[in-house]
């Protein structure tokens, strides 16, 4: 087992603003790793829990039902928390697209993680990326933001400001452009950012940063349509 976690599991532990990077503990690596004895297991569980849309977030109890990116990060927290290395990605796909003002955005997308060649979950008709399954932070940040910015959640600790600040990096690496920097102008290690391209969670950036732009103005002014409290 990895003795330390990966940053991205450290980075879903910490968007749920409850908990704190590291939070989970060795304690707490143990008491998730020994519910299963493999990785088909897990995904014996998951796979047989009901399908709800907004089911995805962590800790996940034993009885919740998940959707596509839930299961995707079981599988995919599981098998980074056991070997520490694998050959595996996340794959996204989805059914169409439709227009609306001049521009397209992903109809139906749908998550996988593909770990040694084995694809756990239904594979789509069209595939928009296959990305690192350190992706999965970033997907988990852009489910949080729907929770709050669509659906109205609050959760604590967690303002416009930085879900504004997650859309405009999930664009900007996402881009495919290789860009050497975040709209602040601090240098970031470009390197990470090279190659990574995907529709889907550029246009998932985009949306997080207008939307999050559009209820701090709702917010300072009073306005109907206020998401967090």
């Amino acid at each position: 087992m990895s003795s330390e976690n990966n940053d991205w599991v450290d980075e879903i532990v910490e968007a749920e603003r409850g908990l704190a990077a590291d939070e989970l503990t060795d304690s707490g690596r143990e008491k998730f790793l020994n519910r299963y004895d493999d990785l088909e297991e897990v995904w014996d569980d998951v796979s047989n829990r009901d399908h709800e849309d907004s089911s995805f977030r962590i800790p996940v109890e034993e009885d919740n039902p998940l959707n596509c990116l839930g299961r995707a990060l079981m599988v995919g927290m599981y098998d980074e928390l056991s070997e520490g290395v694998s050959d595996s990605h996340v794959n996204i796909y989805f059914d169409g697209k439709w227009g609306e003002d001049g521009t397209k955005t992903m109809k139906h997308p749908h998550v996988t993680t593909t770990i040694n060649g084995e694809e756990y979950g239904l594979s789509g008709s069209n595939k928009d990326a296959e990305l690192s399954t350190e992706s999965l932070s970033d997907l988990y940040k852009v489910g949080i933001g729907v929770k709050i910015l669509d659906e109205g959640i609050a959760i604590d600790g967690l303002d416009y400001e930085e879900l504004c600040d997650w859309g405009e990096e999930i664009e900007l690496k996402y881009s495919g452009e290789g860009e050497e920097t975040y709209a602040d102008g601090e240098l970031e290690e470009p390197e990470q950012y090279r190659g990574l391209e995907s529709e889907y969670m550029k246009t998932q950036g985009v949306l997080m940063q207008q939307d999050a732009e559009k209820a701090s103005m709702e917010d300072s002014i009073g306005g109907d349509d206020v998401y967090i409290a």
